[in-house]
């Protein structure tokens, strides 16, 4: 069941993205099978695996193969249905005698379009962001130079006999 979606991604550039109108055959897998994985609470990709012409992405969700294919953050993926970070899918293709890992990324960039009718725009925007800057009166002091930190190793007072283990170690500063 095929879902049409469209991947708002922020950058200040990405050269990696062809834009505008082509004749030439994009670059795309011999065969795919993408599924739709079983539920995961903590979703945690597998992959890509590139292995004597089989590639493969298991537990993926969409993000994930955005990810992957435009090798970008995930957090510049804006927009887009929920289930974008909730459905996870399986990614198994065959690729063409010579291909690399960064060969097969045109190739997934085309499966997704092709299956998901993935379209991406560039888009330039102002997103939320922190800054930790000193504050009128700082109370940080400038390193001397002798490396010497002031840190100390206390090491763990030797076990009474039939008392508890002893405690990790402890820095004192």
């Amino acid at each position: 069941m095929p879902r049409a979606f469209a991947a708002l991604i922020c950058l200040q550039s990405l050269s990696a993205v062809a834009s505008g109108q082509t004749t030439e055959t994009k670059p795309a897998f011999e065969i795919a099978d993408v599924h739709v994985g079983p539920p995961a609470r903590n979703p945690f990709m597998r992959g890509p695996i590139l292995r004597g012409g089989r590639y493969e992405i298991h537990v993926a969700t969409m993000v994930d193969l955005i990810r992957t294919a435009l090798k970008i953050d995930a957090a510049r993926v804006v927009g887009g249905p929920t289930w974008l970070e909730d459905d996870t899918f399986d990614v198994i293709a065959k690729a063409p005698a010579g291909t690399t890992p960064e060969t097969a990324r045109p190739m997934l960039q085309s499966l997704l379009a092709d299956r998901f009718q993935l379209a991406v725009h560039k888009d330039t925007r102002s997103v939320p962001a922190y800054a930790l800057r000193a504050g009128k009166r700082t109370q940080m002091k400038e390193a001397g130079g002798s490396g010497d930190t002031g840190c100390k190793f206390t090491p763990p007072a030797p076990p009474g006999p039939g008392g508890p283990p002893p405690a990790p170690p402890l820095l004192s500063y």
